[in-house]
């Protein structure tokens, strides 16, 4: 009796170690797939490996995530992102039973493509479930939806409501949530009246942007017109007459300026763009002494 019973729980460990090998070669398979740009095969290679990899004893986890995050990549790149929610409720049979990076990946391509009402029921699902709870990554989703589905719609009254929603937060960090992203409200409506700053996630400046005229290509165009116009062919330059034509361009430039709402009621740019001119003329005239006196 005991060596019958031992045959065939030898066969059955070497052929959950055949699966398991089977799952780990679809794995590399379907990235190389992936990266080839052959996504219909890589979603197929992705559904034989976890097949593969569900019939090892309890599932071999961290297989069959890896494959269903690969095969998510191939219906995005694919466009075809109506499927990944299936897809993923076929591995995992439910949202609530999906590993957090499953679940950051579907909230994100779904962000992606602008249908909140996934994402916001993908989070939900997921953050109120309460083996889900207690994962050490839950908070990192709730701020997740905040940042990429309320930030960008900027409904930052609803973010008090969705925190008090989450039942694995404790009251420091609702707390801290709350906080942070009224402050972002209050930063990033400061920043339309200041578009000259640039604002990080959090709404903090992390970039002092001066004026971008001098920037613009119409710009340099126009002062290579009047020198080619003004100068044509010859190798010295007058200083009189160039800084005539500096200052000729900077009133033609505070005319065109004002119609684009650049210098409106700020004159102080007038300023910064004549320094601005200064240093495009040196660069287009060649090595000639621009001291103004």
């Amino acid at each position: 009796m005991a060596s019958k019973e031992i045959g065939p729980r030898k066969t059955d460990h070497s052929t959950i170690h055949t699966n398991i090998e089977s799952a780990k070669h679809c794995l590399d398979l379907a990235r190389e797939q992936l990266l080839f740009k052959h996504f219909d095969d890589c979603i197929k290679t992705c559904e034989k490996g976890i097949v593969k990899a569900k019939l090892e004893y309890n599932g071999s986890p961290d297989i069959v995530e890896a494959l269903c995050i690969v095969g998510i990549q191939a219906y995005a790149e694919l466009n075809h992102w109506q499927q990944v929610l299936p897809y993923v409720q076929n591995v995992y049979t439910s949202i609530e039973e999906c590993p957090f990076r499953v679940v950051q990946l579907c909230v994100l391509l779904h962000a992606k493509v602008e249908e909140y009402s996934q994402c916001y029921a993908i989070a939900s699902i997921w953050l109120k479930d309460v083996k889900n709870q207690n994962d050490p990554d839950y908070l990192t989703l709730v701020e997740l939806y905040i940042i990429n589905v309320l930030v960008p719609r900027q409904q930052c009254n609803l973010i008090e409501p969705f925190v008090e929603a989450c039942p694995g937060l404790n009251y420091e960090q609702r707390k801290m949530l709350c906080n942070n992203y009224k402050n972002f409200e209050f930063k990033s409506s400061s920043n339309l009246e200041n578009p000259e700053h640039e604002y990080n996630a959090k709404g903090e400046i992390i970039k002092e942007q001066s004026p971008n005229i001098v920037k613009d290509t119409w710009l340099i165009e126009v002062i290579k017109n009047i020198k080619f116009a003004i100068f044509g062919s010859a190798p010295l330059y007058s200083f009189k007459l160039i800084k005539m034509t500096i200052i000729a361009v900077c009133l033609y430039l505070v005319t065109i300026g004002h119609q684009r709402g650049f210098l409106t009621t700020n004159f102080s740019k007038v300023g910064i763009l004549f320094q601005g001119m200064v240093k495009v003329f040196k660069s287009l005239f060649g090595p000639v002494s621009y001291t103004m006196r």
